[in-house]
């Protein structure tokens, strides 16, 4: 079995998770991930221990954030499980511990800025948590439903965030607010939130190395990440006009009726099998295709966003001047 000391070595208590009783051949912590040998069941990892190297700190406060370690900003495609022994590897993401000292009742959150003291994401015990992955048979993208909730439970708690800013709206609670664009590198805080008490820990994305070997520059994730903001933003407001789209339907009639059925004409794609998608599809679509790799955005996109953004305004002044 596996034991650890938080007093050189004068007390020791059992530090067993979920590996097996089983004789342990060697141990090593490699890059704050510890890595176990075992007489015949394999190897074992502990994806990063940096809180376990912190407990010593943590006090006697109701909640105390462990500093995150320094995290390489990655993606890799998602791949759908099939049954076999494929390896399960981590999820790219920040790895954020929390100690509770009680199980706590009211609401926990944690928000991360970015260096501009700016909020890209935030979560909360009240969320979601039954994340999934799905992938779109006609696009090949695929996204996550389920927004990640925090734990309330006493002890150690583990959070990975997606290095992510927070998605748009939808209408469907468990779609709502997830894939977002990714941030870019650079310097982050994150910020907990216990019963009115704060606590903050900065932390570094780094820029994957494989990137600058291909020539992907800062520069050119930056503007990236800028302009997915914007379409992120674009799909939040369209996808709430097509709600308020939508309730209006049932309250107007004769001439307004017909010309609310054509804003929506434009707005919502059409029901039905490989029907046009129209706006709002049309912007996540864009969205999507932002995401799925770290380049500079070409000029296609830019134009896309362009003509996409000016449709909505119109489409928002044609629906203002119904009420």
């Amino acid at each position: 079995g596996l034991f650890i000391s938080n007093d050189d070595g004068a007390s020791w208590e059992e530090f067993q998770q979920n590996l097996q009783v089983t004789p342990i051949t060697d141990i090593k912590v490699h890059r704050n991930d510890l890595v176990l040998s075992t007489m015949g069941r394999g190897f074992w990892i502990m994806d990063n221990v940096t809180s376990v190297h912190q407990l010593d700190e943590k006090g006697s406060d109701l909640a105390y954030l462990f500093k995150p370690k320094n995290t390489v900003r990655y993606r890799y495609k998602f791949v759908t499980e099939d049954g076999s022994a494929r390896p399960e590897y981590p999820k790219p993401g920040v790895l954020i511990d929390y100690y509770l000292n009680e199980e706590i009742t009211s609401d926990v959150k944690l928000e991360i800025l970015n260096s501009a003291n700016q909020v890209v994401s935030v979560f909360t015990s009240r969320a979601q948590n039954d994340t999934k992955e799905e992938s779109d048979m006609s696009t090949g993208f695929t996204s996550q439903t389920g927004r990640p909730g925090l734990s309330k439970d006493k002890g150690t708690n583990r959070f990975r965030w997606d290095m992510r800013h927070t998605g748009a709206w939808h209408s469907n609670a468990k779609r709502a607010f997830n894939n977002g664009p990714m941030v870019s590198p650079g310097t982050y805080r994150a910020r907990l939130t216990v019963n009115n008490q704060q606590s903050e820990q900065t932390f570094e994305l780094l820029i994957d190395p494989n990137l600058q070997k291909a020539g992907v520059t800062l520069a050119n994730i930056k503007e990236q990440e800028e302009l997915g903001v914007k379409v992120n933003k674009l799909l939040d407001e369209a996808r709430r006009l097509e709600a308020d789209v939508k309730e209006k339907e049932n309250q107007l009639k004769g001439k307004k009726l017909q010309n609310l059925k054509a804003i929506k004409s434009e707005l919502s794609t059409a029901e039905g099998i490989y029907m046009t998608p129209m706006l709002v599809d049309q912007t996540r679509y864009l969205l999507n295709m932002l995401n799925q790799a770290d380049q500079k955005p070409g000029r296609d996109g830019l134009i896309r966003y362009g003509e996409l953004n000016t449709q909505f305004d119109i489409l928002k002044k044609k629906f203002a001047a119904l009420k």
